[in-house]
């Protein structure tokens, strides 16, 4: 015997007379569709305490990685972020959730782009230090220590930055950095870079160290030929 076919309702049926838009939705199903009221045209709508405090949280924490942005924006010349500002407010709202206020305590290893960490152009990475009030970050200085992916740089630098104070307030909110001098990237003499910052006093604190190929004076357009990881928080 052969089978039935089987007969789906319409979903774009007309709508029923008493149907008001105002107040009312139509949700089509596979079933067929049906008139539904509103959210909160029955009884206001309300979050429970827990959502309302991740609602509340997400507010201050977008925010405040838009604070972060605007002041990591100057660093980011030649890089592929993707999307930064959303990545640093989920780390912030991990903190605030955790903490009860906003500081970079889930930032430990956060890389600027995602897809082309650090230590994928700068394989041996680093060295810290400390020397009575300063740091020390030192980077051996040799043919490999750079790992360029694609030709059209000359030299190389590096860069020490640190953000400090408040995200939630903009007016303390503070960057500033460190430049190393250029090595060429052939015929490389050995030696090290070493880079002095004061100890940071002040918490929240994050501290960047990053890698910029240059071509001339000037950077490489091509995200490959940078980098840009958190390597310590306070």
């Amino acid at each position: 015997m052969a089978r039935k076919r089987r007969i789906r309702p319409k979903k774009n049926k007309p709508l029923p007379p008493n149907f008001d838009p105002a107040t009312m939705i139509w949700v089509n199903t596979k079933e067929g569709g049906f008139p539904r009221r509103k959210r909160g045209t029955v009884k206001p709508a309300v979050l429970n305490a827990s959502l309302q405090r991740h609602a509340d949280a997400t507010a201050l924490t977008n925010a405040a990685a838009i604070r972060i942005m605007q002041k990591l924006k100057p660093f980011l010349t030649g890089m592929d972020p993707g999307r930064l500002t959303a990545r640093i407010a989920g780390r912030l709202k991990k903190a605030y959730v955790a903490n009860q206020r906003i500081d970079f305590s889930f930032f430990t290893g956060f890389d600027i782009q995602p897809y082309e960490p650090l230590k994928d152009l700068l394989p041996k990475m680093y060295t810290t230090g400390y020397r009575k009030k300063d740091q020390i970050i030192q980077i051996a200085i040799h043919k490999n220590t750079i790992k360029l992916l694609k030709r059209g740089a000359t030299h190389y630098c590096f860069e020490i930055i640190w953000l400090w104070g408040d995200p939630g307030q903009e007016r303390t909110l503070r960057v500033d950095a460190i430049t190393s001098a250029k090595y060429p990237l052939k015929n490389t003499p050995e030696s090290v870079c070493e880079l002095v910052m004061p100890v940071p006093n002040k918490k929240p604190y994050v501290i960047f160290l990053k890698a910029c190929c240059l071509l001339g004076d000037g950077p490489v357009f091509e995200s490959s030929s940078h980098g840009m990881q958190v390597i310590e928080t306070g």
